[in-house]
């Protein structure tokens, strides 16, 4: 017993076949929006590390080992300043990222502490 006309059957099938093109379709814009949610936010993250480079300054001094608590107060870091011994014994080299806002006040404190020898340099970019 036939209990469905071949053209109702036919018609059943169109729909199925477009229900699953549908499931298709939507299930390719789902990853083309999860794609370009993660296109954006690699982007966002590039931009906003440059920016905060910019904002930002890498020091570098010669410091005499006595003085190295008092100058290591003085730099944030990023989480602590590098500290690397130098040649010449009682002397090491300190390494810290200071804000451009700070930099002034901080260098003249630094300079007082007895750092010596102060490298600036630009940063390219600053990945936190």
């Amino acid at each position: 017993m036939n209990f469905i006309s071949e053209s109702s059957m036919n018609l059943i099938m169109v729909l199925v076949l477009i229900y699953f093109k549908n499931i298709e379709l939507r299930l390719d814009f789902k990853f083309f929006v999860n794609f370009c949610d993660s296109s954006i936010e690699k982007l966002l993250f590039r931009i906003r590390s440059v920016k905060k480079a910019k904002r930002s300054k890498y020091v570098l001094m010669n410091v005499p080992n006595e003085n190295l608590d008092q100058i290591i107060g003085l730099l944030p870091g990023m989480r602590s300043p590098t500290v690397l011994p130098l040649a010449e014994s009682g002397w090491s080299s300190v390494h810290s990222v200071l804000s451009e806002d700070e930099f002034w006040d901080r260098i003249e404190k630094l300079r007082a502490a007895g750092a010596e020898g102060i490298l600036v340099v630009p940063i390219e970019k600053l990945i936190l």
